[in-house]
């Protein structure tokens, strides 16, 4: 399993630290924190639940996998899910999830859980597009919401690839049936 990564963002200083310093990081002004979990491990929940006080119902939906993208209020967060499209090695469509908590002074990215069949790495595709852009000079968010922006848009990017990808996929199978170029049916029927 991957570590957890936090980062604090402060002007145009990125730095990494440990999961025990959240709470200090919190204390400190103008700072942002970003802590990626790759999965909600007990690690994650203890942060989740004593340092950054999410509500019950946030940490229940950051463990479990959620079928349908939402947006749930709490009094001092947002919580965002998402899901990102993977194709698996024969054509299958993993939606992985990627659930962001937005408070004041921090954005917390959940990823999954993780089916054991997709790589970790196709997970953390966006976050760590993010991240590098973060540690390049590319990108200075100038609030959580402007670095939870920035997360999502890279997973739309990833969603309009993939549906881009999908629509040239049935164009040229359209284009074989309607110029009855399907060559064998069986193996014409397995494309499909």
């Amino acid at each position: 399993m991957a570590a957890i990564t936090v980062l604090a963002l402060t002007g145009d200083t990125v730095e990494r630290h440990p999961v025990a310093d959240v709470a200090t990081l919190l204390e400190r002004p103008e700072t942002l924190v970003w802590v990626d979990i790759p999965e909600c491990s007990d690690e994650a929940v203890a942060m989740l639940t004593d340092v950054l006080d999410c509500h019950p119902l946030a940490v229940r939906d950051c463990m479990q996998r959620n079928r349908v993208p939402r947006v749930r209020i709490y009094p001092h967060q947002q919580l965002l899910i998402l899901h990102g499209p993977e194709r698996g090695p024969s054509g299958h469509v993993h939606y992985l999830e990627l659930d962001q908590l937005t408070g004041d002074k921090y954005v917390v990215t959940v990823h999954g859980p993780i089916n054991p069949n997709v790589p970790i790495e196709a997970a953390l595709r966006e976050t760590e597009i993010v991240r590098r852009r973060l540690e390049g000079g590319r990108f200075r968010p100038g609030s959580p919401f402007e670095l939870s922006h920035a997360i999502t848009s890279a997973l739309s990017h990833r969603l309009e690839s993939f549906i881009e990808e999908l629509t040239s996929d049935v164009w040229q199978l359209e284009q074989r049936v309607t110029g009855g170029h399907m060559g064998n049916p069986e193996e014409f029927l397995e494309e499909l």
